[in-house]
Parts: structure tokens; C-alpha cells; sequence
């Protein structure tokens, strides 16, 4: 609504006028035989006008006095046409009016401010608050970079969107853009760089010396928009030797006559209106084609905004060309929040192999070492810790999926596709490789890179999912992770704030309640909140989050009465229903929670969230076959929430059907291998139908992932002990009662009958 609005401001203005003036020419006409010529002489003059306006305005006017300028200067010339048409026509005092009502318009728009679209780029780039240290109106896009005041963030922003910050996640990926494919490729000369971004990727590969280097964007203003971060890029551009082109990356690509040994396709989003061109399969057979004998491209893919599907369809596009590709990503905290981003990789010649010395040699080089240290990547071992899957697993992961070409681009647009579970780091769990990257050509000291794959896989999870403590404990070099905490109450004081500044409207509000309740600090959550309740004209989505953030809190009462104001004050909010269900029935008020969840689903039949609260209140009445129904129906409309699976094991054990459950809990644990619930589910339903050794491989798994869980502990002893492994069963029984001395009775007993038995053996 915000870009509708937005639109309509700055076009009508133009249009009134372009509208008003055609009709007024043909006015000041009589109809006749004897005017006719004239008649068709001005229709043809104004089709000819719209096509040379454009022209001009496009590739002239905007260059020369910006959006705005041309917006203005058009206006005024129709109301100049359309006044001398009228004087033209009448006589007299209406002659006068109009004449002096035609100079008045013209002042007052020359009266308006002529920062409003900079004003405006502003506010839609995020905040009223931020400062503009450039912007810029381009022949093909709006530049400009803006300074945060509150943290000293720096962004680039190509018409609005956010393309380049100066935040650590972010900035370490395009570093990572610029260096895998000059570290993977044995000897990079010819290299290709698209988009040009802020120049951190492009700073980054010259670092390994390559010998001919071309740069392509659209958009000129991006070059001098770069200097504010030279600290970031090097100064990039006072390299002389880098050859500019100022064109269409793909255009370049299919009317050259070189080939490279590595292209960088540093592209924006795949939504953006201009760069879905670059995530087709087309482009990349261009690519492919400009690729010497052994070349690699690498591709920039970020991860959120928008759905599993699309992202699955990107992958499967870009695995349609190169079917070998690999997948590495870097995700962790900065100080927004949890991010993540994806560089696709693909080989002309095939599968890629890492030839580990030869990778540890070019990190030794100086140049390479000190840009890469300063995003903790200098080591083998941390490039190699962002490789992710190859083809076979990405393979398997997208099939049945169409890939997007020129005639049908799927992902720019909204279709079926875009419904569904959002793309998040924690999605790529699925596909993470316990074996790690294909190596080659280990020395010796590297041998226990390779020996402790099965650490560094859980090291990944944990950390792919932004569990900082279980990644701690499995990490061989602490560093990432101590920068990521860092990070990760960075962006919780940022967050504060913004959320308790005077500037915070209601959209800043809800998003910083949203990534502070995450990020999990209830303190700086209870401080926010407490502020925000003196704030009036709270809209529905800040209300939902504060409702939230009072679950959160354990204040459950509060979120009760949130949620009821939301309700009351419009009826059909299906979020707010559910959740207000769900506090219904941990009260004991089923008959309440049933009926909104009734009417929940009438408003909206497709939202999956509302049959699991309906499967949890029915559960809790005992009606298992009318939980497992909306269960079913959930899994229909959500096949990839593991929640769903999760908790139909769980249903499934109460009512004894231990098989099925054990099925339930291993689709749950197949979709987020590193959740430690679907692993216990499963370890006790093996128990109960006596499949101990399944039993303690899946409790072995939920002790790797959760060591800290006491009822993990306690049925792995109850598995070791039926498995007669009596000595491990001790230890993990007295491991559960050292987490949580509760259980003394229940182990005492255990341990005492495991006695009785071994005497009695004996």
C-alpha cells in the first residue's frame, strides 16, 4: 500500500496535466470538414509526443534535473499548452482567470521542495531517522547511501532496496563472493564481475592477483556511491587496471567475445524488478558459455524474502546448468538479528574438487590473509565450514520443481510458489553434508579436519539454526562464535534503541519487539514493552507483537487481554484467535478455545497454525482421532513444518501406536535434523515396543544435540539398561539426575532393580 501510495504522488502530477491538455486542444476546435487535417494533425503530434517524451525523459531529463526536475518541467509545459489553448479559445475575463490561475500553479510548483523525492527514498529505505550521505537519480535507478545515527550503519540502496550495509554477516558475504571462486579455480587470469554493489566483492578477488579484470553495471552512480566504503572495498576503483563497463550485465555477457575463468555475479535480490534476469536458466547457459575450459561462476543468493519454494526453484534452475553445482553459505548474528546468505557454485568442466594445499597456500598470501581475517575466514578449515551440499543432495531437494526461465521467471512474481514456509539459514539443515566438501591432497596436519567431520556437522547445525551455545561447544575455533555474540547484543541494544527512541513509529516498534523476543533477552524485551504501553494509536501488528512479547514474558494474562482488544476491535484476526485459543485451553476453558478456533477456521480454511491449536485443545481432551484429522489437514497445508510431524508422534503415543509414531517423529527429524524433540519422541516410542538398539541411536542423537536435556538422559538409560548395557545405563542415569535432582526417586529405583538384577544373575 505504502509503494501504491508512494506511486501516486509522484505520477500524478504529470498525468493530471497529460490528461487535462489532449482534450482542451481538441476543445478549442470546431468540428468540421475544414479542421479535420488540424484535428488528426494534433492526435499524431500527441502519439509522437508520448514517444519522444519518453525517450527524452528516460535517457535526458531525468539525468539532467532528476525525477522530480522532469515531473515538474512536464507539468509546467502542459499547463503552459493548456493555458495558451484556453486564451486561444476564450475572450474576455475568463481569459484573465485562467491566465492568472495558470501563473499561480506554476509558482506554487516550483514552490515545492525539491528534496521530496530524496525525502521519500529515505523513508521508504527504513527510517525518517537515517541520514543521507548520497543519493543520486540515474538513467536506469535512484543511488543513494545513508548513515544510521544510532549505530553508525552505513547503507547502499538501489532504488530503495538495501544492496550493501556495512553490517558483518552481510559484508562477509560478499568477501566470501569475491574469494571462492578465485580460490577454488587453480588458476584464475580472466575474471568477470556483475554488478558492482559497493565493491567489496570485486576488492576481494583482485586480492589474488588475477591478470585482466572487467567490472559491468547498469547504473554509473553505484561507482562514485562506492567511496563511502572505501574502508570496506580498498578503494577499489584507484586501481586503474580494472576495466568499468557501464551496461546491462547480461548484454555484456552475450555480445562479448572473451572468456573467463571466473565469473562473479554479484546480483541483487531475485525478486527486485531488475535482477530476476540474472536467476534464469538462460543466463546461466550465457554464462556457461563465457566460461573457459575449467571455469567456475559464483552467484549471490540471499536468504529471506522469499518462500522455500522459490529458493528451491533458483537452485534447481541454476542445477539444470550446472548439474554438479555446490552450494557454501555464511550465516550468523550481526547486528540486525540472525542472517544468512547462499553462493551458488557451478564448473564448466564438472564437479569441483578442493585441493586443500593448495587452498591453505593461497590464504597465506598477504593480501588475501588480511582481507579475509577481518571476517574470521583466513583459515582452511573456516572456508571449508561454509560449504554446504553438492548436486546430489541439492538434486534430491529440488525435485519436482520447475526451474524459472525467460518466458515463464517465476520467482519475481506472486504465484503458488510463493505460499508456503519462508527461506531462513535453519532451512538448510536439510541438506547439510555430514561428509563436508570433496578434498584432495590433505598434508598431514590436515587430517584432522577430515577425522572430525561429525563434529563439524552438529558445529553447523547448531549454528545454521543460531544456537550460539551448542555451536560453542563443538567448535574447534571459538572466535566466529565470540564475534557472533557480540553481534547478536549489538543488535539487541540497537533494537532498544530504536524501539524506545521519539522517532519509532509503530512499524519500527513491532519489528524490534519481534527480533528482541527472538534474540531472547527478556530484560531489554520488558523495558521495550513498558515503553510502548504508553504509546497510543498502537496499530493491530504492534499490538500482536506486544501480545507476543507478554507470552513470552509469562505474563499470559496480558496477552489475553491484547489479544481480546485486537478481536474487538476487528473481528476475523486469525493469528490472534489462535493464539488466544491456545491460552484459552491451558486455562481449562475448552468450550471458549473450540469456539474461536472454530470461527478462525471459517475466516481462513487454508492457515495450517490454526488446525494444530485445534489438534493441541483435542489432545487435552483426550479425542485423539480428532486431533490426528487436524493434524492431517495441517500436514496438507504445511508439509514442511516439522512441528506438525512432531506433535502427531506425539499423539500417536498416547494413544499406543508406537511404529506409526516412530514414523511421525523421523518425517519431523528429516525436515530439521538438528531438533532434539523428534529424536527423544522416536527414542521412546523404540522403547516401548522393546527396539532398544533404534532407541538408544536416536536418544544418542538428542544427547549430541541437546546434552542438557535431563528426560534425554533418563530414557537413554531406560534403552542401555533393557539393551543390557547395565554400566551405561549408570552413567546416563546418574548424568539425568545430575541435570535435574527432581528424578532422584525414579532413578534410585532404576538403580536398585538394575542391583537385583545383576545379584540375581549372579
Amino acid at each position: 500500500m505504502r509503494q501504491i501510495t508512494i506511486s501516486f504522488a509522484v505520477v500524478s502530477p504529470g498525468a493530471f496535466f497529460i490528461g487535462a491538455v489532449l482534450p482542451l486542444l481538441c476543445h478549442t476546435l470546431e468540428f468540421s470538414k475544414k479542421n479535420s487535417l488540424t484535428l488528426a494533425s494534433i492526435l499524431l503530434a500527441n502519439n509522437a509526443g508520448g514517444l519522444i517524451g519518453g525517450i527524452l525523459s528516460a535517457f535526458f531529463l531525468v539525468g539532467l534535473l532528476g525525477i522530480w526536475g522532469s515531473i515538474l518541467f512536464q507539468s509546467i509545459f502542459l499547463l503552459v499548452m493548456g493555458t495558451i489553448a484556453i486564451i486561444y479559445k476564450f475572450h474576455g475575463k475568463l481569459r484573465l482567470g485562467v491566465s492568472g490561475f495558470s501563473i499561480c500553479v506554476v509558482i506554487g510548483i516550483l514552490l515545492l521542495p525539491r528534496d521530496f523525492p530524496e525525502k521519500l527514498f529515505i523513508k521508504t529505505a527504513g527510517g525518517k531517522f537515517l541520514k543521507p550521505l548520497f543519493y543520486k537519480e540515474g538513467n536506469t535507478s535512484t543511488v543513494g547511501v545513508t548513515r544510521d545515527p544510532l549505530d553508525g550503519e552505513r547503507q547502499l540502496l538501489i532504488n530503495g532496496v538495501n544492496e550493501v550495509s556495512t553490517r558483518f554477516v552481510h559484508d562477509q558475504s560478499f568477501a566470501m563472493l569475491g574469494h571462492l571462486g578465485m580460490l577454488l579455480h587453480h588458476f584464475p587470469r580472466d575474471v568477470l564481475v556483475i554488478s558492482y554493489g559497493a565493491g567489496i566483492s570485486l576488492s576481494s578477488a583482485i586480492t589474488h592477483s588475477p591478470g585482466h579484470v572487467v567490472v559491468v553495471d547498469l547504473e554509473k552512480d553505484v561507482f562514485p556511491a562506492s567511496k563511502w566504503f572505501s574502508d570496506l572495498n580498498g578503494d577499489v576503483l584507484s586501481k586503474k587496471w580494472i576495466k568499468k563497463i557501464i551496461e546491462d550485465g547480461r548484454f555484456y555477457l552475450v555480445s562479448t567475445s572473451s572468456m573467463f575463468d571466473v565469473i562473479i555475479v554479484d546480483s541483487t535480490h531475485p525478486r527486485s524488478i531488475d535482477s530476476w534476469l540474472l536467476y534464469t536458466r538462460e543466463f546461466y547457459v550465457t554464462s556457461k558459455n563465457k566460461l573457459k575450459k575449467n571455469g567456475i561462476i559464483v552467484q549471490w543468493l540471499p536468504l529471506h524474502g522469499m518462500s522455500l519454494n522459490e529458493f528451491k526453484i533458483i537452485v534447481k534452475t541454476f542445477l539444470n546448468v550446472f548439474p554438479e553445482a555446490q552450494l557454501w553459505a555464511n550465516f550468523g548474528y550481526d547486528s540486525r538479528g540472525f542472517v544468512g546468505y547462499v553462493l551458488l557454485v557451478g564448473s564448466k568442466s564438472g564437479k569441483i574438487v578442493v585441493d586443500f594445499k593448495e587452498l591453505a597456500d593461497k590464504l597465506k598470501k598477504p593480501e588475501v590473509a588480511k582481507n579475509l581475517e577481518k571476517y574470521l575466514l583466513s583459515s582452511p578449515e573456516n572456508i571449508l565450514n561454509c560449504y554446504i551440499a553438492g548436486g546430489g543432495r541439492l538434486g534430491k531437494w529440488t525435485e519436482g520443481l520447475p526451474i524459472s526461465t525467460d518466458r515463464n521467471p517465476i520467482v519475481p512474481f506472486v504465484t503458488d510458489w510463493s505460499k508456503g514456509k519462508r527461506i531462513h539459514p535453519s532451512v538448510l539443515t536439510q541438506i547439510l553434508d555430514p561428509e563436508g566438501p570433496p578434498v584432495t591432497n590433505l598434508p598431514e596436519y590436515a587430517e584432522e579436519y577430515v577425522s572430525n567431520f561429525n563434529i563439524r556437522y552438529y558445529y553447523l547445525g547448531h549454528l545454521l539454526r543460531g544456537e550460539l551455545e551448542g555451536a560453542m561447544e563443538k567448535a574447534k575455533d571459538t572466535s566466529l562464535i565470540e564475534r557472533f555474540a557480540q553481534e547478536r547484543q549489538r543488535a539487541i541494544e540497537y533494537y532498544r534503541k530504536v524501539a524506545l527512541s521519539s522517532f519509532a513509529d509503530s512499524q519500527i516498534l513491532s519489528s524490534g519487539l519481534k527480533i528482541i523476543r527472538e534474540l531472547g533477552d527478556m530484560d531489554t524485551l520488558r523495558e521495550v514493552v513498558e515503553g510502548i504501553n504508553k504509546k497510543q494509536d498502537k496499530t493491530d501488528a504492534l499490538l500482536f507483537e506486544e501480545a507476543l512479547s507478554y507470552e513470552a514474558m509469562g505474563e499470559k494474562q496480558k496477552a489475553i487481554l491484547i489479544y481480546k482488544k485486537i478481536l474487538n476491535e476487528k473481528e476475523n484476526v486469525v493469528p490472534a484467535m489462535n493464539n488466544l485459543s491456545r491460552l484459552f485451553a491451558e486455562k481449562g476453558k475448552f468450550k471458549d478455545a473450540l469456539k474461536l478456533l472454530s470461527k478462525s477456521r471459517i475466516a481462513d480454511p487454508n492457515h495450517a497454525n490454526t488446525y494444530m491449536a485445534i489438534a493441541e485443545v483435542k489432545s487435552m481432551l483426550f479425542d485423539f482421532d480428532s486431533a490426528l484429522d487436524a493434524i492431517k489437514k495441517a500436514k496438507d497445508l504445511s508439509p514442511d513444518d516439522p512441528r506438525v510431524f512432531n506433535f502427531e508422534g506425539k499423539i500417536l503415543i498416547q494413544q499406543g501406536k508406537f511404529k506409526e509414531a516412530t514414523a511421525s517423529f523421523k518425517n519431523a527429524y528429516r525436515i530439521d535434523p538438528f531438533w532434539d524433540e523428534p529424536y527423544l519422541g522416536c527414542g521412546i516410542a523404540y522403547l516401548q515396543i522393546k527396539n532398544f538398539r533404534r532407541s538408544i541411536e536416536c536418544l544418542k542423537t538428542a544427547v549430541i544435540l541437546n546434552p542438557k536435556n535431563s528426560e534425554i538422559w533418563l530414557n537413554l538409560g531406560f534403552a542401555f539398561k533393557g539393551a543390557g548395557m547395565i554400566e551405561d545405563a549408570r552413567i546416563s542415569f546418574a548424568t539425568a539426575l545430575g541435570l535435574n535432582p527432581e528424578l532422584k526417586d525414579e532413578v534410585l529405583k532404576e538403580v536398585q532393580r538394575m542391583g537385583k538384577d545383576e545379584s540375581q544373575k549372579k
